[in-house]
């Protein structure tokens, strides 16, 4: 009788031990979702970069992602969502100034962490940048 309980205990430590893993490091699916997110901020970083390349390069800003995308020598990993296939949003402000924007599934922020530039929150999400004498690539 009392293997039994002390198997049926070590059972339920396992599966507690499991749960609690499962909810600290979320599901596969909140794991998928992340790395999305990821790419995300990543696609968009390559994209400011490119960018500053191209405000180098033209003094300008570029009309457009797809003309951006088409600038020789540009290294771009997407200007699409890779969940969605949707272009990023990108906008003028004026000047050397501009917009980028994504759709974002989850918070970035997690308490005691450090915030930075490219935290986001979930849904859309705009980060406001200026163009940079940049180094050609």
């Amino acid at each position: 009788m009392g293997k039994r309980i002390f198997i049926a205990l070590a059972l339920i430590g396992v599966l507690a031990a499991i749960i609690g893993g499962l909810i600290e490091l979320g599901s596969p699916m909140q794991a998928r979702l992340r790395r999305l997110d990821d790419r995300r901020v990543i696609d968009l970083q390559l994209i400011a970069a490119s960018v500053d390349f191209f405000w180098t390069r033209h003094k300008r800003l570029p009309t457009s992602l797809m003309e951006l995308s088409k600038e020789p020598g540009m290294v771009l990993i997407s200007i699409r969502d890779p969940q969605t296939g949707r272009q990023y949003e990108y906008r003028i402000l004026g000047g050397d100034k501009y917009q980028l924007c994504a759709h974002f599934a989850l918070d970035s922020g997690k308490e005691g962490q450090e915030i930075s530039f490219w935290s986001h929150g979930s849904g859309r999400w705009c980060y406001r940048l200026e163009a940079h004498k940049a180094a050609p690539p």
